[in-house]
This record gives C-alpha cells, structure tokens and sequence, in this order.
C-alpha cells in the first residue's frame, strides 16, 4: 500500500494522524541457525516444487551450493523507532555495517 501511495501524482494522505506511539511491537527475540552447506538457487524444470517451467528472475539460478555460517534471524521486523535509533548512532557511517563494495562506493562519493 506504502509503494502504491508513493507513486501517486495526487499524493494522498494515507493516514493524517499515523497512531507510531500506540504500536506496541512484539518483544524481540532472536532465533539461532547452525548454517552448513544448502543448496540456494532455481534447478531447471523446478516449479513451486514440481517439475516443469515457471517465471524467475535470471539472477534466482543455476541452483547451486553454498556453505552458510551459522546466523540468527530476530523473530519480527525492526520497528521505526529502532531504525531512527540506528540511524542517530552513525549507523550508515560504521563500515562494519556494509559489505566492501558498498563502503568503498560511499566513500568515493562522498555519502
């Protein structure tokens, strides 16, 4: 709904009073992963599980293996005010949070 508002030319107002300070989000609470080897990717002739041909991105494919280290998911989305947070702490400023060509693509742009 967010995408579709964003590009109307009339620019509606989806919602003048947003209720953000009576959201009450879930607690969060990480979930842990061993990781190991997983096979990621689209096999040929492979369906929503079945054989045969279906619609995919060219980048979804070939289907092939790659280890994974172990990880952890939080068990909901982050909310605005922890994005706000993460923003005001310098986050986009901290390399640790890029991956090398992003942060080398910053800093020769002067972002």
């Amino acid at each position: 709904m967010k995408h579709l508002l964003s590009l109307n030319p009339l620019q509606p107002v989806y919602a003048p009073a947003w209720p953000l300070a009576s959201v009450s989000p879930v607690r969060a609470a990480g979930h842990g992963f061993a990781g190991g080897l997983v096979d990621i990717g689209r096999r040929r002739g492979q369906a929503g599980g079945q054989a045969g041909e279906a619609f995919h991105f060219d980048n979804e494919g070939p289907s092939h293996r790659h280890f994974l280290k172990p990880y952890a998911l939080l068990n909901r989305l982050v909310t605005h005010g922890e994005w706000l947070a993460f923003i005001n702490d310098g986050g986009y400023q901290n390399p640790r949070w890029w991956l090398s060509a992003g942060w080398d693509w910053v800093r020769a742009n002067g972002s």
